[in-house]
């Protein structure tokens, strides 16, 4: 899908649903995850010290009893398993403030994603190019290896991060023929 609508909450909005994609790609491609979708909560189980996490979470009611009732029902999903987990809130969380909630259950913020976008009908084409630097798809263990660590360092993610983002797509796959695509230079 091409995004028509270039206003900022569209583009958060694409992002958001960008990101959120992933994650549950990841839940479709791996046989013996679960991911779990209710007209107001979409997550994934993965399994103890894997991706665990609420993705997406659009309470019907804002109401605070009606809202600690559905944080209950996700804490004694995961606590039943014996599993942590995270849970992404951004600009399609309702309610909006479910972030404050959260940690006023004890949840805390361990980590901020930036979304970035341009519009490329915009951009100043004075773009100095290096010549030297070839792009290429990841289509390698050898190269996936090689480009989470890239992103590892350029995100300031963990050496556990990297090597369950490495493993997860190891599982899911990558390069021609899946939908994942992956490019390093």
């Amino acid at each position: 899908m091409i995004l028509q609508d270039l206003t900022l909450p569209a583009l958060a909005l694409a992002i958001e649903a960008n990101l959120n994609e992933e994650m549950l790609s990841f839940g479709r491609a791996r046989k013996r995850w679960e991911m779990h979708k209710t007209p107001e909560l979409l997550w994934l189980y993965t399994g103890p010290g894997e991706l665990n996490g609420v993705f997406v979470a659009s309470f019907a009611s804002a109401a605070a009893a009606y809202v600690d009732a559905k944080i209950d029902e996700v804490l004694d999903f995961f606590t039943s398993r014996h599993t942590s987990f995270v849970w992404t809130t951004g600009p399609s969380t309702r309610p909006a403030d479910l972030a404050a909630m959260l940690e006023a259950r004890g949840f805390a913020q361990v980590e901020r994603t930036t979304g970035m976008a341009v519009d490329v009908q915009a951009v100043n084409e004075r773009v100095h190019v290096n010549t030297d630097v070839i792009i290429t798809e990841v289509e390698d263990l050898h190269d996936l290896k090689t480009m989470c660590e890239v992103e590892k360092q350029g995100f300031g993610s963990s050496q556990e991060a990297a090597l369950r983002y490495f493993n997860t797509y190891v599982n899911a796959g990558f390069g021609k023929g899946t939908p994942w695509h992956h490019y390093i230079g």
